[in-house]
């Protein structure tokens, strides 16, 4: 849904994704090994240059039809010279019919005038898909964030339904958060993806 997995993306292959409508970005192969997906944020109202630009570059190897490894960066211009993003390894495991993927990564900010700055604690990724029908696939992701704080650990997760035909993905769905859900609240979540190169 959010995070990447483990698989990587073929030479020549590629997908336009837009989550919420104001997050467009595109993705392609370079080679079967290395990817990069750019995209930036079109919030109305908001100058061009103060929208959010992001690139994640990615190296995948797989080490067998149903096993694949990935590391990479997502970085992210955010305001006022202020940059953010996380360093990530994954690796997903069976067919893509139905498919686990676990992953770690360490979040870093980084200001014009300093160095960069790495969390002291890791983010934890677990997920998986598991097609239900012909064009329908159930895919659900956790998000477990250690906290400073001991015994504060926030967990979001997101689940959804995924529509899907030879070229076109739409997902739909929510992000659930403790905090928000103890004001019965989740998050929708609406996702496109269209594949070219396939």
């Amino acid at each position: 849904l959010f995070a990447p997995t483990g698989r990587p993306l073929k030479k020549g292959h590629g997908y336009f994704t837009d989550t919420y409508v104001l997050l467009p970005g595109v993705a392609y192969g370079f080679t079967d090994q290395i990817s990069v997906l750019v995209g930036v944020s079109l919030v109305p109202g908001v100058d061009f240059g103060d929208q959010v630009f992001y690139a994640v570059p990615k190296f995948g190897y797989a080490i067998s039809e149903k096993a694949a490894i990935s590391i990479g960066a997502l970085y992210a211009s955010l305001w006022d010279n202020v940059g953010a993003g996380i360093l990530f390894a994954t690796a997903t495991f069976g067919e893509h019919d139905r498919s686990v993927h676990a992953g770690v990564g360490f979040g870093f900010t980084k200001e014009s005038d300093r160095d960069y700055e790495f969390a002291k604690r890791p983010v934890f990724l677990f997920g998986g898909n598991l097609r239900v029908a012909n064009g329908v696939a159930l895919v659900a992701e956790v998000w477990p964030i250690p906290s400073t704080d001991v015994g504060e650990t926030i967990i979001p997760a997101a689940v959804a339904v995924r529509f899907f035909g030879d070229n076109l993905a739409v997902d739909l769905g929510f992000v659930i958060e403790q905090h928000v859900i103890s004001e019965g609240i989740p998050i929708p979540w609406l996702t496109a993806a269209y594949n070219f190169g396939h």
